[in-house]
């Protein structure tokens, strides 16, 4: 009982900022600052003006289509090259998986510059896959879904294969099966990563159109004087698939990581 109840208060304390973005979105553009709230002015006029904003449902559309796209490339990358990593030998493969495992400790803005030298001299500034290609060299996901499989037994794919079924085949229909919490859960992390790439929209963007909806939040601060209830009504909805999407795939967020932990 004391655990549910660190737990709760716990919860409570990280969702107070939440709810208190979500209250001040309602609240007229005149009420500066409140210490104690009240509820007898609420209005929607935030959102009606926000709705009402040229491009702000191409900013939405952008940041939903990327981030599916990201996740398309992630998972299609992470499940093909989990597979060969886990199943199939060759001359090099350790020290592939190894080396792999040793760019996850190179920090993500040391590589921010190259990164963008490539997208530049491919021509691929102010456009959509500059946004989201980069999501097809998920370590992590590859990482989990190498660990996953490995837990698949082998006898599996060989009863596969006796029975005549194709390489696709026993990938498609006896091994994506067998791991699919990984896939949804890296699919997940794909999505919010993504969604949230602010510095990375920021790079990438030149348009007004092309921004996203996390980047276009800036539009709504205001240059002299700050617009705190249209900022949070933005940062509301910015943030409402995110949060559908997490309850959506709460359980596979939990079981999907660990599920290559202990050999079965």
């Amino acid at each position: 009982m004391t655990k549910k109840i660190i737990l709760i208060l716990f919860a409570i304390f990280f969702l107070i900022p939440y709810f208190w973005m979500g209250y001040l979105s309602f609240k007229p553009e005149s009420v500066i600052v409140e210490i104690i709230p009240t509820f007898d002015d609420l209005t929607f006029e935030n959102y009606e003006f926000m709705f009402g904003v040229r491009h702000f449902y191409r900013w939405l559309f952008n940041a939903l289509y990327i981030s599916i796209m990201g996740v398309i490339l992630s998972v299609s990358s992470a499940t093909m090259a989990g597979y060969v990593l886990a199943k199939k030998k060759f001359p090099g493969s350790q020290f592939i998986f190894y080396a792999m495992l040793a760019s996850m400790a190179i920090p993500g803005n040391t590589v921010l510059i190259p990164k963008f030298l490539m997208m530049k001299n491919l021509g691929l500034i102010n456009t959509y896959p500059s946004m989201y290609i980069m999501c097809i060299s998920g370590i992590f996901g590859i990482f989990l879904m190498k660990q996953a499989m490995k837990t698949i037994p082998n006898e599996i794919i060989e009863s596969g294969m006796i029975d005549g079924a194709s390489e696709l085949q026993i990938f498609w229909y006896l091994v994506i099966p067998m791991v699919r919490p990984v896939i949804i859960a890296i699919a997940l992390f794909t999505f919010v990563g993504t969604y949230g790439g602010y510095y990375w929209q920021m790079l990438m963007t030149r348009s007004e159109v092309m921004r996203t909806l996390p980047l276009a939040i800036e539009f709504f601060k205001g240059e002299r004087q700050p617009r705190i209830q249209l900022t949070m009504a933005a940062a509301m909805i910015a943030s409402l698939p995110l949060m559908i999407v997490f309850v959506l795939c709460y359980k596979y967020f939990i079981e999907g990581p660990t599920m290559g932990a202990v050999k079965g």
